[in-house]
């Protein structure tokens, strides 16, 4: 893709598809209860389940995985936001039923006014695109985000197909790449069928780095828009799950050796599952939950810890819902998705400890998987016994052998933070002040300036004064009781190799 143009720039700039992080924090799930679609019943002569969006978020919720809380809606994008990548002409033609009818796959689609399908069809898919514009930004952030929803990666900056009507991975990074947020970025499209959209777009590009493993059976059926792949895994009809994992793992491997991105774009269908007509591949459930997994691992775990941005993408079975709600379940509990919340239905299964057991817990965790977890706390003023509650998080995280970094209403001890880094191996810590409105800071430690210590000396840290106005002493309650005990216990047993902390 071409250096973007100074219209292109003025609109990006302008653009408000990041608003929502500045009017409600940062949150790791974007989602918006109108990503599904409805048009009179017709969506049903698509064999695109176009309300798996929901059905997955529905799940995420019953688990306990989610709440409504830590869900981000994103804002659809507009006409301004969307010439950023797409060309006047083809916008323009989108008004048109005919155009539609190849680009939706439906041929009722025609005898239908355009301006109808563009309320009921088109603007959905606009939403969704706004969902991975700003869930790759928050990736940027947090180190990972998923927009449950998106993933339209046969669409280009000029020709829509295949049920993508708009370029929303090139727009993701097409925003970012403008904004000076990123300068290399890597697109892993897992997906069953060629991403000859975002492939069309960033042909002859250096900067981003594309991985496509795919039916090369199948539609797309486009032998130009591949040379812009630089790690082409083609597969053969129903390729089953041990080869599969084989083939990625090696893929990947040889992609992160090759090239360094500032962020990854993980394309995420499931039309690779067993049963599935279109994608014509045979992976079970569980090599899925394998499959994601094994991105995340290579690039959340990596040195250093690379962002991830993952989008749904195609499945065309009813069960699809449940297989992507398990995955992104099974990576929370892995500490791979990097943060979750603890909501009330977790704190309420879970009797409340002593001091003495938030470090137990803290360092059983820590030595069964040596990972880190996020957990935010919502509707914090409204919790009883808020000086226990980092102790219910404890015993939660524990029952999947996890260590936990809990969210507290407070803000950030400078002198604590510099105590921490005098003593503590830090991979990354996350920051969300409340004195500054919920705006974000990240520091993440790249070159291991860090130094690893077996014990912490806070005592300096203990006697600052004037943290923002008040005295340190008037945190110790549940910063230094609580925060103490779990450093001490895992610097003392493990180092912490992965250690992070969230203070809100």
């Amino acid at each position: 893709m071409t250096d973007p143009t100074s219209s292109a720039v003025a609109r990006c700039k302008a653009s408000k598809l990041y608003d929502p992080i500045k009017v409600h924090g940062l949150h790791a799930f974007v989602y918006h209860p109108k990503y599904d679609i409805s048009f009179y019943g017709i969506e049903k002569c698509h064999p695109f389940d176009s309300r798996k969006w929901g059905r997955i978020c529905k799940q995420l919720l019953e688990k306990g995985y989610l709440n409504e809380k830590c869900i981000l809606k994103p804002l659809e994008a507009t006409k301004d936001d969307l010439l950023v990548v797409h060309t006047k002409s083809y916008l323009y033609s989108l008004k048109w039923s005919i155009v539609l009818v190849g680009i939706l796959e439906v041929p009722l689609v025609l005898f239908f006014p355009a301006c109808l399908i563009n309320r009921k069809v088109l603007s959905r898919f606009r939403l969704q695109t706004g969902g991975t514009i700003l869930a790759s930004r928050i990736a940027l952030e947090m180190g990972a985000a998923v927009n449950i929803g998106g993933g339209f990666h046969h669409c280009s900056a000029s020709r829509g197909g295949g049920f993508c009507p708009y370029a929303d991975i090139t727009l993701s990074l097409k925003f970012l790449f403008i904004r000076k947020l990123i300068s290399k970025a890597m697109i892993v499209d897992l997906d069953a069928h060629q991403g000859n959209g975002h492939e069309t777009d960033f042909m002859n590009d250096e900067k981003v780095y594309i991985l496509d493993m795919y039916n090369s059976g199948i539609y797309p059926y486009d032998l130009r828009s591949r040379r812009a792949i630089r790690k082409n895994v083609q597969l053969d009809f129903f390729t089953e799950d041990e080869e599969y994992l084989v083939l990625l793992n090696n893929a990947l491997a040889e992609a992160t050796s090759e090239f360094k991105p500032d962020i990854v774009v993980y394309n995420a269908g499931t039309d690779c599952l067993i049963g599935d007509r279109l994608g014509c591949l045979s992976l079970s459930a569980e090599g899925i939950l394998k499959r994601d997994e094994m991105v995340f691992q290579t690039f959340r775990h990596g040195s250093p810890p690379i962002p991830v941005v993952m989008v749904t993408s195609g499945g065309y079975q009813s069960n699809n819902a449940k297989v992507i709600a398990d995955s992104l379940a099974n990576l929370i509990d892995k500490a791979l998705r990097i943060f979750v919340v603890m909501n009330s239905k977790v704190v309420r299964s879970f009797c409340q400890g002593n001091s003495s057991f938030i470090s137990k817990y803290a360092l059983a965790a820590a030595l069964a998987k040596h990972v880190y977890l996020y957990a935010k706390f919502y509707e914090w003023s409204r919790i009883a016994l808020r000086k226990k509650i980092l102790q219910m998080a404890a015993t939660a995280c524990v029952s999947i052998e996890l260590f936990f970094v809990a969210s507290i209403n407070i803000p950030l001890f400078p002198a604590f933070f510099a105590a921490l880094r005098k003593h503590i191996k830090i991979e990354f810590i996350c920051v969300f002040p409340n004195y500054i409105g919920g705006q974000f800071a990240e520091a993440r430690n790249r070159n291991g300036a860090f130094s690893s210590a077996p014990k912490l000396n806070l005592s300096k840290a203990k006697h600052s004064t004037n943290v923002h106005g008040r005295s340190a002493n008037q945190f110790r309650p549940i910063a230094w009781t609580y925060w103490t005990a779990i450093c001490q216990a895992l610097a003392e047993a493990v180092g912490l190799q992965n250690f992070g902390f969230v203070a809100q």
